[in-house]
């Protein structure tokens, strides 16, 4: 084989080379789970949730949506406050705020109300964590209220607290998939 024949034999290994790599990166692309659109009881919204976790449905009448891993100790509940009139969805919250973190079993490390973007929704939220005696653990809790221009919805993600770093960022994902229907 002469210097050129090799030269082009090199440059085509080389090129197979590079499109197996792209080939074999695009199948990765490929094989990311992809996510389970839920819609809430209501039929008044839907999230996105990861295909990743095992999630089963609960039928509490109290929610508009009631969802929850046994595999990672995490819960979501929603609910649906259909507005009939104008509030200051601030001071609500606030007012709840103070209701559900003194109602909490050992509540502690409370945040501020933060003022979040999900599309063009106004939307706030507040974190803290408590302990649940009868599970027996600390939970981290996630509350963020959607402001949309028929309803008032509520997110409400917990997570055993040995887990709650590997979860904000779903619940934040979560959260950001929400849609009116």
């Amino acid at each position: 084989m002469n210097q050129k024949q090799l030269r082009i034999f090199l440059i085509i290994i080389f090129l197979l080379f590079i499109l197996i790599l792209l080939v074999g990166c695009k199948t990765d692309e490929l094989n990311t789970p992809e996510n389970v659109i839920v819609q809430s009881d209501d039929e008044k919204f839907q999230i996105s949730l990861p295909s990743s976790i095992d999630i089963e449905f609960n039928n509490d009448q109290n929610y508009s949506l009631d969802l929850f891993s046994s595999k990672d100790n995490m819960y979501l509940y929603a609910n649906t406050i259909y507005k009939n009139r104008e509030i200051d969805l601030l001071e609500y919250i606030k007012d709840d705020k103070e209701y559900i973190f003194s109602s909490k079993e050992n509540s502690r490390n409370c945040s501020e109300i933060s003022s979040v973007q999900i599309h063009d929704y106004k939307a706030y939220t507040y974190s803290f964590i408590y302990t649940d005696s009868d599970f027996g653990k600390d939970f981290y809790t996630q509350i963020i209220w959607i402001e949309t221009s028929q309803n008032i919805y509520i997110l409400n993600f917990e997570i055993i607290i040995e887990n709650k770093d590997s979860f904000i960022q779903i619940f934040n994902d979560i959260a950001h998939s929400f849609t009116e229907i």
